[in-house]
């Protein structure tokens, strides 16, 4: 039966059938809820298990700063990650580096 993520203790599991990594259901576990500054009935969420591991920043070769072409940038506004993080999961596979 479903529950509300409200009524569910911190540290509960909590499988989602909609999200998907790879063809396979997310299990999520509850990290906190009632953080400060956020709306009320806010809950914090994160994965049981690592799901992927994903660089920070790719090398851009055409870049004139001479660490970002061997290292990637380190902003994390212009970092592969974060674009990686805001882009809808269907797409997640497809995200390519743009120099900047």
């Amino acid at each position: 039966m479903a529950q509300s993520l409200n009524s569910l203790a911190v540290g509960a599991l909590v499988k989602d059938t909609g999200t998907l990594y790879n063809g396979k259901p997310i299990i999520w576990k509850i990290a906190d809820k009632g953080h400060t500054g956020y709306p009320s009935g806010a809950v914090t969420l994160i994965t049981e298990r690592i799901i992927s591991l994903k660089c920070f920043d790719a090398i851009e070769s055409g870049n004139s700063d001479g660490n970002r072409r061997s290292y990637g940038n380190n902003r994390w506004t212009l970092s592969n990650l974060r674009q990686w993080l805001n882009i809808p999961l269907s797409c997640k596979e497809r995200v390519a580096h743009e120099p900047g």
